[in-house]
């Protein structure tokens, strides 16, 4: 599975980051969450974060 995220409506809760911080990062410039692992095996931190994020930008790509 590969994951994605909109950084355009990210609003920087940081929620991804904390749950997931091997797939998600803050980026320190912007302030909006980044993905840094994109092919993902495990994915149930991942799904959490999707769950969790309130912007709903995060989601799943083929």
């Amino acid at each position: 599975m590969t994951v994605d995220l909109d950084n355009q409506s990210c609003i920087e809760c940081g929620a991804c980051a904390e749950l997931c911080p091997e797939v998600f990062e803050m980026d320190d410039r912007s302030g909006k969450a980044r993905v840094i692992v994109f092919d993902i095996t495990e994915k149930s931190c991942v799904e959490e974060a999707i769950l969790t994020c309130p912007a709903e930008c995060i989601y799943w790509r083929d």
